[in-house]
């Protein structure tokens, strides 16, 4: 039920001292409609497929209310303008449902373009260089309706004629027009890289990179400006007053373009970019009686920034500098044999720094094994610590401090409910998540049966605090109040109060409502995960004279598995 276009074209040189490879695309879709698939046709009413009805009230023409219940009273009649309906002219006990079949797209029109180019030359024997570019840019217009709304219109309407005010469940997409989310998105990235070899056995590789990506929203019709709404609504002046009572769009055009003027546009631009640079160099130290001790080294930083809105819907821009260093050195203690793989012991350690400009910085050092005691059979295994920085997007300080007041769910409440502040968005302090792992395996060669191999690999990973939010969602923590009682705080002062409510709050209001207790659902390294088991594989090959044919079967066995969210659950 929709089209779609695509173009390719590849071209590419081959030389003696290098190579250029360049390729272009062009991807072009069309939006699917809501009216295509049966399930968005059917407007939210699930019956026929066995679900039940969903349809809202808020349409064109409109739904009158009860200003109290929300339950439909009456149907807008088909057919009129608007301008002379009476109240006996209104269909009682009906309703009007929201149209979502109408200007709704389940996918949007997307254009995309694209294109790379990458490329080596051989400056010498012992040094090469290399290039690699990209860019793409993807274009798309997604539509749908106007969210749903209610709207008192007062007696001093100049459209209403029905005796009194009323509350009336309206779509204004008729009037405004529907929603439309556009605009385009960019990606580019460059590298450059060098590799050569040095005297003594080594060797050294170079590179760098950049990156950058930039997405821009534009939202329209999607945020109306009820102040100004209101204000029309309470028009006696036919010029000037909003006409919500006809079938289709009867407002004066002039007071209409006014009015969606108004309607604030949302447009946002977010840029994120990426650079970065390595060095890797390795290469034999000296050699002794069980072969040469080797050590590789390298750095790299990296540098990323973003600018634009946050996943909190704030404003975001900031950056984050990595610098990381390592060393890896290979050890074998007992040589093989002449004319044989059996007997070989080697040993590898191996040391990793990361210092992250809002993380801090840690050390995480790996050491390892493997010996082959016979032809058949290998025996290795490993041991280190690891870590993981907290995600970049909950780094900023802009969502720190995000709460709101709400009445919750409480077993403990006569009522059943409490006035709860609930804080959310990322800890104030989130630290790197941090693990210690280690494994021991072997590797057996099955001699009776040429052509197969089978690996058994014990592991055991012990992860510490990962950063996670506790769950079940914020609201709910007071029906688990025993595994959360470190996130709860019954009888909070109002110091307590102060010392968390930082910011306005997420839902207006000020801290200084009552409230009964402090909800602390902030991201945080709460969990502790640790886990044990078994991989195994078995593999088989088969050198044929048309070819190597290979075939593998692997699992893993589980034998246990245990989460803690907090230390109390």
């Amino acid at each position: 039920d929709l089209t779609e276009r695509s173009a390719a074209l590849l071209l590419g040189h081959a030389g003696a001292h290098g190579h250029v490879l360049a390729g272009f695309q062009f991807n072009d879709s069309d939006a699917l409609r809501c009216s295509a698939r049966a399930y968005c046709a059917a407007n939210a009413d699930f019956r026929r497929f066995g679900g039940t009805d969903r349809r809202g009230f808020a349409s064109n023409p409109g739904t009158i209310l009860d200003p109290i219940t929300l339950a439909p009273i009456a149907a807008i009649p088909l057919g009129q303008d608007g301008t002379q309906l009476t109240a006996a002219q209104l269909i009682p006990g009906t309703a009007n449902y929201t149209d979502n079949v109408t200007d709704n797209d389940i996918l949007p029109r997307q254009a995309m373009r694209s294109a790379f180019v990458s490329g080596s030359y051989k400056v010498t024997e012992q040094w090469e260089i290399s290039a690699d570019g990209q860019y793409s840019r993807r274009d798309f217009r997604f539509v749908y309706p106007v969210p749903p709304g209610e709207f008192l219109v007062p007696s001093t309407n100049a459209f209403n004629h029905l005796g009194g005010p009323v509350l009336v469940a309206y779509d204004f997409s008729r009037d405004f027009g529907p929603v439309v989310d556009r605009g385009p998105t960019t990606a580019s990235f460059a590298s450059a890289a060098a590799k050569g070899v040095l005297p003594k056995g080594w060797q050294v590789s170079l590179a760098g990179a950049y990156a950058k990506a930039t997405a821009e929203l534009v939202d329209t019709n999607f945020y109306l400006n009820n102040q100004a709404i209101d204000a029309a609504l309470a028009s006696s002046d036919p010029a000037s007053a909003l006409n919500l009572f006809g079938d289709g769009s009867h407002t004066n055009p002039t007071a209409l373009a006014a009015l969606r003027r108004q309607n604030p546009t949302l447009d946002e631009v977010n840029v994120f970019t990426a650079t970065s640079a390595n060095v890797l160099a390795d290469g034999p130290l000296f050699n002794w009686r069980a072969g040469a001790i080797r050590l590789a080294v390298g750095g790299e930083f990296r540098h990323e920034h973003s600018i634009g809105i946050n996943i909190g819907g704030g404003p975001e821009n900031r950056g984050r500098l990595v610098r990381s260093g390592f060393l890896d050195l290979a050890v074998p203690i007992v040589g093989a044999r002449g004319g044989s793989t059996a007997d070989r012991l080697a040993f590898s350690l191996a040391g990793r720094y990361d210092s992250y400009s809002d993380a801090g910085g840690t050390f995480n050092p790996k050491i390892g094994f493997n010996w082959r005691p016979s032809a058949l059979v290998k025996v290795r295994g490993n041991w280190g610590t690891s870590f993981r920085a907290p995600p970049f997007f909950f780094t900023n300080h802009d969502q720190v401090g995000d709460a709101a007041i709400q009445d919750v769910i409480d077993p403990r409440s006569p009522t059943m409910s409490t006035r709860a502040l609930l804080i959310f968005g990322p800890g104030p302090d989130l630290k790197p998540e941090t693990a210690r792992t280690w494994n021991a395996g072997v590797d057996l060669s099955l001699g009776a049966i040429p052509n197969f191999a089978l690996s058994l690999t014990y592991f055991s990973i012990d992860y510490q605090g990962k950063i996670q939010h506790p769950g079940p969602d914020t609201e709910f923590f007071l029906t688990q109040e025993a595994q959360l009682a470190p996130l709860i705080t019954r009888n909070p002062t109002q110091a307590q109060i102060a010392a968390v409510c930082t910011k306005p709050l997420l839902q207006g209001g000020d801290c200084n409502q009552p409230v009964a207790v402090i909800l602390d659902g902030r991201w945080r390294n709460l969990a502790s995960l640790k886990t044990r088991g078994v991989d195994a594989s078995l593999d088989y090959f088969r050198d044929t004279s048309w070819g190597r044919v290979s075939s593998s079967l692997n699992g893993t066995y589980t034998i246990d598995q245990r989460q803690q969210v907090i230390a109390t659950a």
